[in-house]
């Protein structure tokens, strides 16, 4: 077809015809909203300057840094119910509201005064929000001299207040003794359906510091489009199943580890050519787009952390991303070149001969003539769609300016397209179709088999794409089906090349839209280079021809057929030979066990820093049943009942033990400390989901009393409007009378109304003078009032704003040491996996345990993941059906535990076939050798320990808690653990095995390697200080040192039974900790459990070998 002239002759008529009907048209595609926006970023950042000069806003020599926005939520509920999408233009038009609009963010490191000055799109001054640190002093005005104030910047900054009411008026005392107000307006005749136009100002002291325009959207909208949404979150979570399993476990992972076995799997090149892509998709538009991360910037945190930070987490998403899209063009490319032998080598499409060939030139033209008729075709069904009732997609609008603030603005675009035209077509096309190809004609009917695959992969492609903001949920089943099955037909015709080059360039020219119609001389670099890299592989094609000199005819070499392995030898490393543990090694480790579990015994901590939990989670329910109906609450079956245990302290417990210590906070524990306490909620999934927002939670103390009720209610609800004293009486007999606290320990802090449609709720919030010790932080009660009903109270610590600003630079460093330890965790997965591979070549591999292993991880997993359901319900939106939530998060965890699953195996189906041969002791020996060693360690743990200041307080683990059987969870979740701690533990040891030809070579190396290892086991679990991460570091890697040059070099078969201990003592610490009922009972039966689990398996996979 493609070497016909008719056929160019017609084709290109038509693409011409495509061409200048999409671009004529180009406005209906997805409503297009044509903004006037007469302000560029530059002068956007020259006027927020001036302005907070002249007005004192924000620090001195203070940064900036520009965005543009839509105020999205607004957006959709005017399309939706407000009027649709011509009554939101015609906002656009009104001087009421701006939807869209700069904001010019002034800010500078450690410093938490900050402003953010916004403009409309036409450059005029819309509103200003300045930041003032709590400690900083001013005057204590009245709510009239504020209100004062606040109106008379109304004239200095052209704002038309005259047809707005003041409907809230909230007052503050700061802990410097400065009372801000703030002052709530609302329109008195225009609104946009339910939804009202209001002004919010806030005077801090005497001067505004904000003045805000906005419009408040009822709230049942919320909840309506969140259940709405649920449909598309669900769809696109069954196709994304569906496509794990089909196209990545199967079809990638499966065909990995046929074909490597054939020897049929190209390596090199697809590793190379997926983590390219992913350096570009991945790393570098992350990089790219630093500029514009300063809008997201907190101040708390050092400037160099954040970017360091911002790099290192692009890193982690680079590598993952780079591992995903190589193994599935690994697939891909093998799948392709097994199904379509008369087809060209997909490599070599590009190569010097190949791609001087007409064919190339001709697949090259017919993927990029293409993208017109998509464009084509979009416009077209937009256009459709826009006139079915039922059917919306949002307006937008062509001009992004967000995409000027990165360094150069062609790059993510074309960044972004790669990836989605690369990897979307090896998994959606080449995967299911070639492979539907093999089966048929493995299994006969291949027309059926592709024709399956084909309908297949254009419907779960759609269904992928189902989560952007479009309804019905299907629609985008209904746009992409189509284009899925051209991509299909164009795969099965020609190969993988014109797809990828035509959904890269139809990408690449939606995505650089933004570029096309923005002005500038900066930006027109951005626009020849972003057509120059759409273009890029017709200039690649010809540059080739050139170079070539002549049209190159494609011969049989060049086909798949011919494709032939590379069949080099590797060759073998050398047998590693092992002397036997000499004896008095062993009894010398069998006296520092003896040793160490005395230390541990003497000098380990085995008390908690909180009162035991004395009840349990159906003993919890049935409290907070009987204390509704003692209120009078009555509840049918519709209600749902969930639990929650906290699980650890929290950052208030951890103000209080830096700032107090343990005295302060065993006072303020039960009291303005939560203490472990169960809460119980209940909630409706059925019914009127504007009314389902009414919910009920008891919380029950550790000894079984309950606290409290709260009662969350809608805010259409009708109710009383009362006024501040009247609404303040009823709160402060309820502090005195049910709380129990003399009121004149109080000083009110804070009084808020909140005007409903309906009734006015109250929020007040006092501080407690007189059990509080320290000088920073303040205990404080907060009452809520509904109408004239209290709804919720409660009792907290609140922070110092610099302290938690402290609180959040430390530990957002600490995290960077994490993250790192992450990414050389991630390294070592890779290295695994690629060794595994090479060991299932060589037949080193147990099929038999690969397959045992990853389903008893799969069940171990999914026991954990369905017991743990109580704690995951309980988070669950009464806005979202029921069923599609749990779907949603069961579905995307078990296939992430799927995944996990098969890696855990896949590398122990090679690790005992890789260790070296070597004198084993008996099994009895072997594993009290382990528990010596364990308990060394402990020992030396808990005497070290000791002398270092308890940085926190101490809970016990009460996670299990949370599960429907937390004996049954404690066991599956401990012998996973077990499980993965000793896969990681022999791949350490045996790593090192191999290169220092134990412990006989290159020992330097070897020590940097314990020593990195040290500092990574350190940095995944969590550091408390520099010094806590550097000496813990150079602890574990002098461990590690002296256990393998003493221990390990000579018997590796004692590395389950030193992860036994490990995991035996970590959980009789929390049994001996008691921290609730039965913990004992449960800690004891775990260790049971497991160590008959542990020396079953050494037997079998060990010492019967």
């Amino acid at each position: 077809m493609l070497n016909k002239k008719g056929f160019w002759i017609v084709f290109t008529i038509i693409f011409i015809a495509a061409t200048i009907f999409s671009v004529m048209e180009f406005d209906k595609m997805g409503d297009i909203i044509d903004l006037n926006i007469k302000m560029d970023r530059k002068a956007a950042v020259e006027k927020a300057k001036n302005l907070a000069a002249e007005n004192g806003w924000g620090p001195e020599n203070a940064r900036s840094a520009v965005s543009f926005s839509n105020d999205w939520n607004v957006q959709t509920y005017v399309e939706l119910e407000g009027g649709g999408k011509q009554k939101f233009k015609e906002i656009l038009k009104e001087d009421v509201f701006e939807p869209y609009k700069w904001e010019v963010r002034l800010f500078k490191e450690n410093k938490t005064n900050e402003a953010s000055i916004y403009f409309t799109p036409e450059g005029d001054f819309y509103q200003f929000t300045e930041k003032i640190p709590e400690n900083e002093k001013g005057p204590s005005l009245k709510e009239k001299e504020a209100l004062d104030i606040a109106r008379e910047s109304t004239d200095k900054f052209g704002i038309k207040l005259a047809s707005y009411e003041l409907i809230e008026s909230t007052k503050e005392t700061m802990p410097s003794g400065r009372v801000d107000h703030t002052f709530e307006f609302e329109h008195k005749n225009k609104k946009l359906n339910e939804a009202k136009y209001r002004y919010r100002f806030v005077v801090s002291g005497n001067r505004v510091t904000k003045i805000q325009n906005y419009v408040k959207i009822p709230e049942g909208f919320n909840r309506r489009y969140d259940e709405m949404r649920s449909k598309n979150s669900t769809l696109s979570t069954i196709a994304s199943v569906a496509a794990g399993i089909l196209y990545l476990i199967i079809g990638t992972l499966f065909v990995i580890f046929i074909y490597s076995k054939k020897n049929q799997i190209e390596w090199k090149k697809p590793i190379i050519i997926g983590f390219t892509i992913s350096f570009f998709s991945n790393f570098l538009i992350k990089i790219n787009q630093i500029p514009f991360m300063w809008n997201f910037y907190d101040t708390a945190l050092s400037a160099n952390v954040f970017i360091i930070k911002h790099i290192l987490t692009s890193l982690i998403q680079f590598f993952i991303m780079g591992i995903v899209i190589s193994l599935t063009f690994i697939a891909a490319e093998c799948i392709t070149r097994q199904a379509f032998s008369d087809k060209i080598q997909f490599l070599k499409v590009w190569a010097k001969k190949v791609a001087a060939s007409s064919k190339i030139f001709k697949y090259t033209i017919l993927g990029l003539f293409l993208v017109s008729f998509f464009i084509g075709y979009e416009i077209v069904f937009q256009i459709i769609t826009d006139n079915l009732q039922g059917w919306w997609s949002p307006s937008r609008s062509l001009i992004d300016p967000n995409i000027l603030s990165s360094y150069f603005p062609w790059l993510n675009p074309i960044a972004r397209s790669l990836q989605a035209g690369f990897w979307e077509e090896c998994l959606f096309r080449a995967i299911p179709i070639g492979g539907a190809y093999l089966l048929g004609k493995k299994f006969g009917k291949k027309k059926l088999w592709v024709f399956s695959a084909l309908i297949l992969q254009a419907l779960i492609f759609g269904a992928a794409h189902a989560s952007y903001a479009q309804q019905p949920a299907f629609a985008r089943v209904f746009e992409l089906f189509i284009p899925s099955l051209v991509f299909g037909l164009l795969y099965i015709n020609f190969g993988l090349l014109p797809g990828i080059i035509m959904h890269f360039a139809y990408d690449a020219v939606l995505m650089s839209t933004p570029i096309f119609v923005s002005s500038g001389e900066k930006i027109l670099i951005s626009k020849i280079i972003a057509v120059a890299l759409i273009v890029s592989p017709l200039l690649f094609v010809l540059y080739r021809r050139l170079k070539n000199g002549e049209w190159y005819i494609i011969n049989e070499k060049d086909l798949n057929k011919s494709w032939e392995p590379d069949l080099k030898q590797i060759d073998k490393t050398k047998a590693i030979k092992k002397s036997g543990l000499p004896k008095k090694i062993l009894n010398r480790f069998f006296i520092l066990g003896v040793i160490g579990l005395l230390a541990w015994t003497f000098f380990g901590n085995f008390s908690t820093d909180t009162s035991k939990l004395k009840i349990g989670r159906s003993s919890a329910v049935d409290i907070a049943k009987k204390e509704l109906k003692k209120n009078n609450i009555e509840l049918s079956d519709k209600w749902k009942i969930f639990t929650k245990m906290p699980a650890e302290n929290n950052v208030n417990d951890k103000f209080i033990w830096k700032k107090g210590g343990k005295r302060v906070y065993d006072k303020l524990m039960g009291k303005y400390l939560a203490q472990p306490q169960w809460e119980v909620r209940f909630a409706k999934f059925v019914g009127d989901v504007k009314e389902r927002k009414e919910e009920y939670r008891v919380e029950i103390s550790n000894d079984g009393n309950p606290e409290k009720i709260q009662h969350i209610i809608p805010e259409h609800w009708k109710g009383k409007s009362l006024s501040e004293k009247e609404a303040r009486k009823i709160a402060e007999e309820h502090i005195k009378n049910n709380m129990h606290i003399p009121l004149q320990n109080l000083e009110a802090v804070k009084s808020s109304p909140q005007k409903r449609p309906e009734r006015m709720d109250w929020t007040f919030i006092y501080k407690d003078k007189n059990i509080y010790p320290l000088e920073t932080g303040e205990a404080r009660v907060k009452v809520t009032i509904a109408g004239d009903d209290i709804i919720n109270t409660e009792k907290y610590v609140h922070i110092p704003e610099q302290w938690s600003r402290q609180n959040r630079n430390i530990e957002n460093t600490k995290s960077i040491f994490k993250t790192v330890s992450i990414i050389i965790l991630m390294i070592v997965f890779i290295i695994a996996i690629a060794l595994g591979i090479i060991k299932w070549k060589r037949d080193s591999f147990d099929k038999k345990l690969f397959i045992k292993a990853t389903v008893l991880l799969f069940g171990l997993n999914t026991v954990s993941l369905f017991l743990n359901l109580p704690e995951t319900m309980f988070n669950f939106k009464t806005s979202m059906p029921f069923i599609a939530q749990m779907f949603i998060f069961n579905a995307m965890s078990i296939l992430g535990v799927l995944l996990l699953s098969i890696a855990g195996g896949f590398v122990l189906g090679y690790l005992f076939n890789w260790t070296a041969e070597e004198e084993k002791l008996s099994q009895m020996k072997t594993l009290m050798l382990g528990l010596s060693v364990s308990a060394f360690a402990y020992g030396a743990y808990s005497i070290v320990n000791r002398f270092i200041p308890q940085g926190l307080p101490v809970w016990p683990g009460l996670d299990i808690l949370n599960s429907y059987s937390p004996i049954i969870q404690n066991i599956a979740s401990t012998i996973f653990s077990y499980i993965m701690g000793t896969i990681l533990l022999y791949f350490i040891i045996l790593t090192a095995e191999k290169f220092t030809a134990n412990w006989n070579d290159k020992k330097i190396l070897g020590i940097l390697y314990f020593v990195i290892i040290g500092f990574v086991i350190i940095g995944s679990t969590g550091i408390e200080s520099l010094y806590g991460f550097l000496f813990g570091g150079l602890g574990v890697a002098l461990a590690f040192i002296l256990f393998y040059v003493y221990l390990f070099r000579y018997n590796t078969s004692v590395i389950p039974f030193i992860t036994l201990g490990l995991v035996v003592f970590s959980k009789l610490k929390q049994g001996l900790y008691g921290g609730y009922s039965n913990v004992f009972s449960y800690s004891i039966i775990t260790i049971i459990v497991l160590a008959a689990f542990a020396y079953y398996t050494s037997k079998k996979l060990i010492f019967s070998k």
